[in-house]
Formats: C-alpha cells, structure tokens, sequence
C-alpha cells in the first residue's frame, strides 16, 4: 500500500506479527517506509498508542506519525495487549517484544538510530521500555519523546479507595487487587526505571491536563536531571490530555532530527 500526503510518498507494511507463532490481533506492527530514501539505512520511530491500556489501536498512532514524516524517517505504530485480553506485565513484554523484532528482522533500519514515542498510557510503556522494564538485553536506544505519561503509579494506587479503586484504569492495568498488586504497582511506575544513562528525553505536557496532573511530568523530568540524562519539559499552553498543535508538532521534529542524525 502507498501513503501520498502532500508531496511525501510511504508505502505500508501493516499487521506484521513481532511475536513468532502468535495470531493476536493486538501482537502486531505497521511499518511506514519512505519510498525514496535519501541512502543508506534509515532511523525509526516506533510510535505506542494512548487509551488507558484499554482502547486504543496502531493505525490511530498514524496521526501523530503523519504529522512529522517530512523527517524522512521510517515509523512503526506498534500494538500491545489491552486489559481485557491480558493485564499487566503483558503490555510491556509485548513492547519489549516488539522492539527486538525491529531491531533483528526489519531490513533497512540504523539500530543507533531508534526512538521511541507515546502518548498517555503508551508513552507510559515508552519510558518504562527505554529504562529496560522486564527486557533481558540492552534497550540502546537514542531518544524518547512522552506525551503526558502517567509515572508514578505506585504512590497512584496507594492513593485509591472505595469505588475509585475498583473502577481506575490503572488497577485495571495491574489486574485489581491482590497480593502482587503492590509488587507490579512497584514495577510499573517509570521513575523506578530511571538510572544512569537513560535516553535524552523529550517530554510534552498540557497545562490544562485533567486525566494525567502535569506533575507526573515534573516529576519525571527531575528524576531524568537527576541522573544526568538530557531532559526537556515541553508545556502546552491552554492544552488539555490530547496534546495537539503546530507547535507541538514542530518541537517534536526538532528533537527527532537533532537526536537521529538526520
């Protein structure tokens, strides 16, 4: 399939399974491969969709990918279990699962080059991957950009009660209540993933977020300083959860082509 917007040519590689054997629906990756390569192998961006861990799908991803292909690069939208097939750990094994099946089987990839981007729950999964949450080899890659993640998740869920609790997406995520509720709260919240040599970071965040406070962005970018890692927080003015303006979109294509080498 070919993807024309204005003067760009992409072709599609859709519903590649990274996981070997499996049918999942949800296992699977879109690749978006410029026709005309300027030479050479080429940098990706995997992108993760947002959706709470519970909606949400890759080609919504095409969106944010579309607005930033003028970079040149190749882009994968890549899809991960959802709560109501598999809760937690099982979204991030499948993007750590689905990062080595880029980095071993797509032909025409710099793997110096990768980066990865979310918005909301998949930038959580973003940054949980770039600091090496559950993967048995190094992650290498060159840069983040998050959008708005939820990181503190272990002091979120101790924070719930009542019906709340029962209702939140992130105890959906980690399975309810039970007794490794507070082992896999501990292993999920990004700020413990954090360490020496983390990827420079770009982090974008609305002023006007009511679904994730933009403190859970502060607090990231301090824990990010804090191990000497490049850290920028990038605040949208009068945005909500959704970031989503030519602003936006033109800081994100800076730090892509500044970070990537192209």
């Amino acid at each position: 399939m070919i993807i024309e917007l204005e003067n760009l040519a992409y072709s599609l590689e859709s519903d590649i399974s990274y996981v070997s054997g499996s049918t999942h629906m949800r296992q699977k990756l879109d690749i978006y491969r410029p026709l005309n390569p300027k030479g050479g192998c080429l940098p990706v961006v995997m992108y993760f969709h947002g959706g709470g861990w519970e909606f949400g799908n890759k080609e919504g991803g095409f969106k944010r990918i579309s607005e930033v292909l003028d970079t040149g690069f190749i882009f994968i939208s890549v899809a991960y279990r959802l709560v109501e097939d598999a809760t937690w750990p099982a979204p991030i094994d499948d993007c750590v699962a689905a990062l080595n099946y880029v980095k071993e089987h797509v032909a025409g990839i710099d793997t110096s080059n990768i980066a990865l981007w979310g918005s909301s729950a998949g930038a959580h999964l973003a940054c949980l991957l770039a600091g090496g949450c559950r993967s048995e080899q190094p992650v290498n890659v060159k840069c983040v950009v998050n959008y708005c993640a939820p990181v503190t998740v272990d002091l979120f869920v101790d924070s719930l009660a009542g019906e709340e609790r029962k209702s939140s997406p992130v105890m959906k995520l980690l399975g309810g209540d039970h007794d490794e509720t507070s082992t896999m709260a501990k292993e999920a919240t990004v700020t413990r993933w954090v360490k020496s040599g983390y990827p420079q970071t770009l982090i974008v965040h609305g002023d006007q977020d009511e679904t994730v406070p933009l403190i859970q962005s502060q607090i990231l970018h301090d824990e990010i300083a804090s191990v000497g890692s490049e850290v920028e927080l990038y605040i949208a003015k009068n945005s909500p959860h959704r970031v989503d303006s030519v602003q936006v979109t033109d800081k994100v294509r800076e730090f892509l082509t500044k970070n990537l080498g192209q």
